[in-house]
């Protein structure tokens, strides 16, 4: 056999295997919406409930009255929905402790499959579809963060208003 063939069968085999992982990793029963709402939304759709928590015209955060302080038979101290532009962006999903965020992490890789990335010491998991994704992340307190986005709209507000610098200056 030629060195060249063998470097082919190589090649494709090695293409063949990260595309099998990287569809075995794919997120599973992408959400189309979070609670009834569909990613990019308009606010005028929804906003019958909603309570202003913080923001403006750009960029704004809400409550809604008729959800029960759990997700998924979670406790969950606050859901909150953030509207890009008057357009539904975000949920965050708020909860406290080791046990309601192991009970998450079951709840989401039963529902979504293994997350794509995993940093188990910060807690962060992250699960990445075409048009939607869930990220998890815990302070030091144990309060933890779960996020549900449209990819759609978080690119928009991230190609409108940029990244979040990883430097920002601290008072002395």
């Amino acid at each position: 056999m030629s060195e060249y063939f063998i470097r082919r069968v190589c090649a494709l085999l090695s293409m063949s295997v990260m595309l099998a992982w990287g569809s075995a990793n794919a997120m599973q029963n992408e959400p189309r919406d979070f609670k009834g709402v569909p990613w990019g939304a308009p606010i005028e759709d929804h906003k019958l409930g909603l309570s202003l928590v913080s923001g403006d015209e750009v960029l704004a955060h809400y409550r809604r009255a008729a959800d029960a302080n759990s997700f998924a038979n979670i406790d969950a101290w606050r859901i909150s929905y953030r509207y890009y532009k008057n357009r539904f962006s975000s949920a965050t999903v708020t909860i406290v402790g080791i046990t309601n965020f192991n009970s998450m992490l079951n709840y989401l890789t039963g529902a979504y499959g293994q997350p794509d990335a995993v940093s188990p010491r910060h807690r962060i998991y992250t699960w990445a579809g075409e048009n939607a994704g869930i990220m998890t992340s815990c302070d030091i307190s144990l309060s933890c963060y779960i996020e549900f986005y449209g990819k759609q709209m978080r690119d928009l507000e991230t190609a409108e208003q940029g990244e979040v610098p990883s430097k920002i200056k601290q008072d002395d």
